[in-house]
């Protein structure tokens, strides 16, 4: 039997989800600064959770071009954002906090659609607005509707900053995010409560989502996909010399950034893994 029949045959046994290896030049920014370390504090005063200190904060670069949160010692945990269209569809049924919009329902409106929707958008919560203390990522140079990168559970995901938090909260991502990162347990109600998870944000126009996103997708992968040429040369603007505090000095996110692994929903009993090259040249699978 051909490779490509064996596949065809055998992939409608599992519920996929298209996740993104982790390029090499993203590695090593992460390993860099998953123990909390913030070379340019932009605001301080934030927590992860309502019994927690208040000491999460927003962090940049040196040269500024790339944002994302870090507590005392740690990255980020990921919350669940259901807020926007269709706000109690799904896993998000049982939110307690959605609201009908989101923070920039005004701008996806120039696109066609009535707004984000949590179970189809890629996207994550950043900034705190109206509250004290407050931060707002324009003033940092981050375009509302900017692309981010998100890694979570050993792979990484293109998103695009869709709403703010309220009060001081921070650590906040649509529930079709959360559950490409972490699986069918995430819900409205419950999110991953471990500051693992790097929110990279990208400042400039450069990074302004535009027309050519697919924002009227209708699943999470349809638009994630979407997200990727235009993300892809952002992330390689992410080089290795940015883990040791400096600017870009070598790191390679060219070779990398668009492979693909496919993992078997494991609810089910027949979980398949499936690892496509990049450049489509070859093919791994298992079942176990």
């Amino acid at each position: 039997m051909k490779l490509t029949a064996l596949f065809l045959l055998l992939l409608p046994f599992a519920e996929t989800v298209l996740t993104r290896k982790i390029p090499q030049n993203l590695q090593s920014f992460l390993d860099g600064y998953k123990s909390g370390k913030c070379p340019t504090e932009l605001k301080s005063g934030f927590r992860f959770s309502d019994n927690q200190a208040k000491s999460a904060r927003y962090c940049a670069t040196s040269d500024r071009k790339f944002l994302w949160l870090a507590g005392p010692k740690s990255l980020a945990d990921m919350d669940i954002d259901c807020d926007g269209a269709n706000r109690s569809a799904g896993g998000c049924a049982n939110d307690p906090t959605g609201q009908s919009v989101t923070a920039f329902q005004d701008r996806v409106a120039k696109f066609g659609i009535e707004d984000l929707d949590s179970n189809k958008h890629s996207y994550i919560v950043f900034g705190n607005q109206g509250y004290s203390p407050s931060f707002d990522p324009t003033q940092s140079g981050v375009p509302e509707l900017g692309l981010a990168v998100v890694v979570c559970g050993g792979q990484f995901f293109y998103a695009v900053w869709g709403d703010t938090n309220g009060g001081t909260l921070v650590g906040e991502a649509s529930i079709s995010l959360a559950t490409a990162c972490f699986g069918s347990g995430m819900t409205g109600n419950s999110g991953h409560s471990d500051t693992d998870v790097l929110y990279l944000v990208f400042t400039g126009n450069r990074a302004a989502a535009n027309s050519t996103v697919d924002w009227k997708a209708q699943t999470f992968q349809d638009f994630e996909d979407s997200l990727e040429p235009f993300g892809r040369p952002l992330l390689e603007e992410v080089c290795a010399g940015y883990a040791d505090g400096g600017g870009c000095s070598g790191g390679d996110g060219k070779k990398s950034a668009g492979a693909r692994v496919i993992w078997g929903d494991a609810m089910i009993g027949y979980p398949l893994v499936f690892i496509l090259g990049a450049a489509g040249g070859w093919i791994f699978f298992r079942i176990f």
